[in-house]
């Protein structure tokens, strides 16, 4: 997860001050310059973990946030 979020801050100009992963959830403090760079990366974000997680569990998790 950390890897994600840190390949799409870099994507979109956000500055990653702390990350903390749970298991059922992930606490960001996080910095950006614009609120469309913000967006961006939450949609990004978002997107990615879907995606990893569904590999990983080998089924369609489309609605998970």
């Amino acid at each position: 997860m950390e890897k994600i979020i840190n390949h799409q801050a870099r994507q979109h100009s956000v500055k990653v001050d702390a990350i903390s992963v749970n298991w059922n959830h992930i606490h960001l403090s996080i910095r950006f310059k614009m609120r469309k760079d913000y967006v961006r990366f939450i949609r990004a974000v978002t997107s990615h973990i879907v995606y990893a997680l569904s590999v990983h569990f080998g089924q369609k998790l489309i609605k998970l946030f």
